[in-house]
């Protein structure tokens, strides 16, 4: 049996990102692989520059309506600040009960430039996917994401997606490194296919998402 590592956005606050770390596990298993999701440690993206200038942009698409509605939603956040604190608590550890459940998470998280070599021998093959791992408003470009510390061999993406139509044009040099070593490309849209037809003159496969 093949073991297999599983590279995504982690995290204990989103539906779709649990589900789609679930059924990618299920996906992968059905293959008669043994699979575990391995932790990264992100950087903080809120406040990056990339990240702020995409966040106006779509507030500048978005009509007077859809602002309106959302300074409302705001406000009552600020007002109801100690209840949504307590509500998110909850939640939270209601998706780490399901992770913990249905998840086979490890226990060390590998971050950019700090992954331990003996991780790379104890998997056959990684699998970036099958979320928005190479959206670069999430991760900054992180190479992580991309399988760069494992071996051409062993990198394998599923159903990746960049979240966006176009991508940056500062994001695009790496990207065309990290993606061109990639040995098995899958996206889960046409418009990723897209990107690293144009970028790399590579072409993916398109898959569905697991969910």
């Amino acid at each position: 049996m093949r073991k297999v590592g599983i590279i995504t956005l982690n995290g204990y606050f989103n539906y779709g990102n649990r589900l789609q770390n679930y059924a990618l596990e299920r996906v992968l298993r059905s293959f008669d692989c043994d699979t575990s999701t391995i932790k990264v440690q992100n950087i903080d993206a809120s406040t990056s520059k990339d990240t702020v200038l995409y966040r106006l942009q779509r507030i500048v698409r978005k009509d007077k309506g859809e602002i309106l509605d959302k300074l409302q939603r705001k406000t009552r956040n600020i007002i109801h600040k100690t209840e949504i604190k307590e509500s998110t608590r909850i939640r939270t550890e209601i998706f780490k009960d399901f992770t913990k459940k249905h998840i086979r998470e490890t226990d060390l998280t590998i971050s950019n430039g700090d992954i331990n070599k003996d991780i790379i021998e104890q998997y056959d093959f990684f699998v970036a996917g099958s979320d928005q791992v190479w959206n670069p408003y999430y991760v900054q470009g992180s190479s992580t994401y991309f399988l760069d510390f494992a071996p051409k061999e062993k990198r394998i993406s599923y159903a990746a997606s960049f979240g966006v139509a176009t991508l940056p044009e500062e994001y695009k040099e790496n990207y065309r490194e990290f993606i061109i070593n990639i040995l098995h490309l899958s996206v889960r849209e046409e418009a990723a296919a897209k990107i690293i037809k144009d970028l790399t003159g590579k072409d993916a496969l398109v898959h569905v998402d697991p969910t």
